[in-house]
């Protein structure tokens, strides 16, 4: 994956890097409706049942800040994953 990372600074901010940071999941719920015997009755019942995934975490430092300010102006950051 590569991509560009666009900054506008308007004032001196203190920093020592700029991080890019990727999280992706997914999440799913549904109700399962099932019976069971108890005895000579038939009993109805329900259960909410969740699930969920984590597929993607990437972290990395993509530039480093020289004297730890970044100055005002309009940055450009490339970057490969």
């Amino acid at each position: 994956m590569t991509g560009v990372i666009y900054l506008e600074i308007m004032e001196p901010t203190h920093a020592s890097h700029i991080e890019l940071e990727f999280k992706g999941g997914e999440k799913c719920s549904f109700i399962r409706h099932y019976t069971e015997q108890d005895g000579d009755r038939t009993v109805h019942r329900q259960e909410k049942l969740k699930h969920s995934k984590k597929f993607l975490e990437y972290k990395n430092r993509v530039f480093d800040i020289q004297g730890g300010v970044l100055q005002p102006g309009v940055y450009q950051i490339e970057f490969t994953t």
